[in-house]
């Protein structure tokens, strides 16, 4: 049985294409490895102070987890971290709302839900005389193996 030289050639470039697929995707999955273990050996906590005039007390936000940056492959993270006691805290996703008040310490924590991706997740403090600070982290969310 003779092959038509039209069908060898179309194998022949699927198999190229399929080579480089896989190599990209190897590559990918390196770098994500590398970049994971640069960032995870000392997590260091977020923090921000606003202070609204001069006679105002500052207004401290630290987040201790999840650090900055991070790549993950759970869907679920624990966001913590910890405020001024007596204030407002509303953490916004890309899909869900949260507002929690702090400990009487000022420690919080609340679960939150990943899309696919990359993910935004924006934590504000407001107090009852009305200040406010803010701070933003982004996470990546994948399926693939870690």
């Amino acid at each position: 049985m003779q092959v038509k030289k039209e069908v060898s050639v179309a194998v022949f470039i699927g198999l190229i294409i399929g080579v480089v697929i896989i190599g990209g995707i190897y590559r990918a999955k390196t770098a994500i490895q590398t970049r994971q273990l640069d960032s995870s050996p000392t997590p260091v906590a977020t923090e921000l102070n606003q202070v609204k005039g001069e006679t105002q007390p500052s207004l401290p936000l630290k987040i201790h987890s999840p650090i900055d940056g991070i790549i993950t492959n759970t869907p679920k993270i624990e966001l913590s971290g910890s405020t001024k006691p007596g204030t407002y805290i509303t953490i916004l996703t890309e899909t869900n709302e949260y507002i929690i008040v702090p400990s009487d310490l000022g420690n919080f924590s609340q679960e939150i839900t990943l899309i696919k991706g990359a993910n935004s997740i924006t934590v504000s403090v407001y107090t009852p005389e009305g200040d406010k600070v803010e701070t933003s982290l982004n996470l990546v969310y994948t399926t693939a193996d870690l």
